[in-house]
């Protein structure tokens, strides 16, 4: 029974460490999974701000317009070489800019797909482990139920194991009162006993003098009588 209970507790204990072994991976899992989406975040916000960029350019280069329209009427519609080239200079910027943030854009858009893909890996590995933790609790629980039910049974065992001592000084205590009883039963039928052979003795020593008396009376009787004569 001991044996029983100590292989239930080491179980019991192997048991529990491969729980926490893997409740500690699914809180890795986990902590990776808001690292990722924190990251996931940072780039969504990066995304905005590219956005927000791109649309201050587009209204800087609208606003560019506007002025350069308000300069060219101010100045009777002749535009000059200097102009020209400021013109000139200002697209290939603009273009340039926009070429630079379509390629941020883009790769932004591509890290985005990698963060999907990592945390619905990471999802299904989570889903993958919450199913042995759910049947590693259930086992913990009826594991812990059985200890207690041997706990239970252990002293039970050890109240009964207790008992026999106390049982067994109540009965030397009985034994011995027992033993002294008979002793003092036993010196009373032989004092009867012996005052019984003594009356036995004394009556059969009174017979035995009266048969004594009644055989030495005849033989006397016996003698006085005259001898018979012969022919």
């Amino acid at each position: 029974m001991y044996s029983l209970s100590l292989f239930c507790f080491l179980y019991l204990l192997l048991t529990l460490h491969c729980w926490k072994r893997t409740r500690n991976v699914a809180e890795q899992l986990k902590q990776r999974d808001r690292v990722q989406r924190q990251a996931f975040e940072e780039i969504i916000h990066q995304y905005n701000h590219l956005l927000e960029k791109s649309n201050l350019q587009a209204v800087l280069s609208e606003r560019y317009q506007l002025d350069k329209y308000d300069f060219q009427n101010r100045h009777d519609g002749s535009p000059g070489v200097d102009s020209s080239r400021s013109d000139t200079l200002q697209q290939e910027m603009l273009h340039k800019k926009r070429g630079e943030l379509a390629q941020s854009v883009i790769e932004l858009y591509h890290q985005i797909q990698q963060k999907d893909k990592e945390i619905k890996s990471n999802e299904a590995k989570m889903q993958e482990y919450q199913r042995p933790i759910t049947e590693l609790k259930g086992e913990c629980r009826e594991l812990r139920g059985q200890l207690q039910d041997l706990e239970q049974a252990n002293q039970t065992l050890k109240d009964e194991y207790d008992a026999p001592p106390i049982t067994f000084g109540a009965l030397e205590e009985k034994l011995w009162r027992t033993t002294n009883d008979n002793q003092e039963l036993v010196s009373l039928w032989m004092a009867e006993k012996s005052q019984e052979a003594n009356k036995l003795n004394a009556e059969n020593e009174t017979a035995s003098e009266r048969r004594r008396a009644k055989l030495q009376k005849e033989l006397a009787d016996a003698a006085k009588e005259p001898l018979p004569m012969a022919a």
